[in-house]
């Protein structure tokens, strides 16, 4: 599809010359009015305004307070509550988003009505604070912020007739997902179960509300592509600017292996960056364009590609937080299994999304004969084959990554058990008599005793046969060294593996498996700067 620059109507389009200053600034109200309707050209360019860069700011807010909240109890109960907390806020943020990219809203009147969206939205995220105790507000909160949407569409609806259909549904839903928060925030005393279960729904509610235009199709509105793209693109760089923030903040003692980490850490992020950004799709070959269903996709991807992100950086910060006092310095940390694993599934998750959204961009296209470099018709087909088994079974491994290791260590946990007799205790001399007590759990069953530290992680590194004494202890924890080292290899190898297959297809225009008549060479476009 051609795209053509489209000016919009009105006065303040016109002519103007030196010193006319109609349109320089905002009118105190003015009739919102369509970007574009589906037998018009979009605009080639729609740059993120200024309202939208500032609205971004109280997601940065609560992206911040919610990882805060799950480092303060890192299980799975407080990750199902983060998980509901951003899911509200991810929503919110994406309606606000496609009136955007659909609507121009000017005047004051907007702004005015924007202000109170970004009230009720600090509401939100000020109850969302690890020593927050106000449900009340949480609820009142987004119930405020969802019925300026809902304010906002029937102004769109009374103004716009082409925009009325769908406007007033979703005017209608917001004001349905509204209601119950706001009967919430009047219960003094509900109960914190009712506080999760209504705020449960809401978000099912918000889940579903995006489908709205799939019942009426006729009544739709196009959005920008380019313009949703780069919203959803900048929305997954406040999630990694997060993680770079927690990794920055982490108190830092002159150690060589604290230093190590957070390098590690940071090339993590970076090479989560690289693969989400480094192959983007062209116009034509975006989901957005191809179908429903596929943007459908690539949008919901992306809600859940943010909590990965969330919980990928939640977890380096943990694991950073774990090095000791300047006291002991000198002494390696150990990464709980448990964080470890959470780490692990956050990340194998995220990597499993990114898959996801470049599927929903190129899965069904197939390589064309016509191949620019020299190779056969099948040896390209392979390497296409290749690709998409590679980002497929590529984040596998490490999900039972810390579950391995815990599993490889088993034999030296058990030998430590065995020489104490087999009553499940095991003494060994200490340090300058310090003893220490060890509780491990090998098999289902546990057993305390007395060691040293350093001669325990030594015994975990020999059932490895590694070299390096601190890797590992009885009790199947991890070193975070190793940890990010482990995890900041995949990543690398992944950009460097994605990247040789990138290579050897987008080489070859690509075709709709459907048309394949098109001779228009199309593909994943890579960036011009790498830097």
């Amino acid at each position: 599809m051609a795209m053509a620059a489209h000016p919009p109507p009105g006065s303040y389009n016109r002519p103007r010359g030196p010193g006319d200053m109609r349109g320089d600034y905002r009118p105190l109200a003015a009739a919102p009015q369509l970007h574009q309707d589906w037998d018009e050209p979009q605009d080639e360019q729609r740059s993120v305004t200024w309202p939208e860069l500032f609205f971004d700011l109280f997601f940065v807010a609560a992206i911040s307070n919610l990882s805060h909240l799950f480092e303060e109890r890192p299980d799975a109960p407080n990750a199902g509550r983060v998980v509901l907390y951003h899911a509200l806020v991810f929503f919110l943020w994406s309606e606000y988003t496609m009136l955007k990219t659909r609507y121009r809203l000017r005047g004051l009147l907007f702004r005015v009505v924007g202000l109170g969206l970004q009230l009720g939205l600090l509401g939100f995220i000020i109850a969302t604070r690890a020593d927050a105790q106000w449900p009340q507000l949480l609820a009142g909160g987004y119930a405020c912020a969802r019925m300026c949407i809902a304010a906002t569409h029937v102004i769109i609806a009374w103004c716009i007739p082409r925009a009325r259909k769908l406007s007033a549904m979703t005017a209608v839903a917001g004001l349905a997902l509204a209601a119950a928060p706001a009967w919430l925030a009047w219960q003094k005393d509900a109960a914190y179960a009712l506080h999760v279960k209504v705020m449960a729904a809401v978000a099912a509610g918000e889940f579903i509300e995006p489908l709205l235009p799939t019942l009426a199709p006729q009544a739709d509105i196009p959005l920008h592509v380019q313009h949703m793209s780069e919203r959803l693109g900048q929305l997954v760089m406040l999630h990694l600017g997060e993680a770079i923030i927690g990794i920055a903040a982490t108190p830092l003692e002159s150690t060589v292996p604290q230093f190590t980490a957070v390098a590690l850490a940071a090339t993590l992020a970076w090479a989560l960056h690289l693969i989400y950004y480094h192959v983007e799709p062209d116009e034509h070959n975006h989901a957005y364009r191809q179908s429903r269903m596929r943007g459908l996709l690539y949008f919901y991807c992306h809600w859940l590609l943010t909590v990965a992100l969330l919980l990928t950086g939640s977890g380096l910060r943990l694991l950073l937080g774990t090095y000791p006092s300047p006291h002991h310095a000198q002494q390696e940390p150990l990464a709980p299994l448990d964080t470890s694993l959470m780490l692990c599934i956050a990340y194998g998750f995220s990597l499993h999304m990114l898959a996801a959204i470049r599927g929903a961009h190129y899965l069904g296209l197939e390589p064309q004969h016509r191949a620019v470099r020299a190779v056969s018709r099948a040896g390209v087909k392979g390497w296409w084959l290749g690709w998409w088994l590679m980002l497929g079974l590529w984040p596998l491994p490490v999900y039972l990554l810390p579950l391995l290791i815990w599993w490889l260590n088993g034999p030296a946990a058990t030998a430590g058990a065995a020489s104490a007799g087999g009553n499940g205790m095991y003494s060994a001399p200490c340090l300058e008599g310090e003893r220490v007590a060890v509780a491990a759990s090998i098999g289902g069953s546990r057993f305390t005793g007395c060691s040293d530290a350093d001669s325990l992680m030594q015994q975990g590194s020999a059932s490895l046969g590694l070299p390096m004494a601190g890797l590992l202890d009885s009790s199947g924890s991890i070193s975070v060294t190793l940890l990010l080292s482990l995890l900041a290899g995949h990543a690398v190898l992944l950009v460097l593996t994605e990247t040789l297959f990138a290579h050897m297809i987008t080489k070859t225009p690509l075709v709709g498996g459907a048309d394949g008549g098109n001779d228009t060479p199309q593909g994943p476009a890579q960036e011009e700067d790498e830097l």
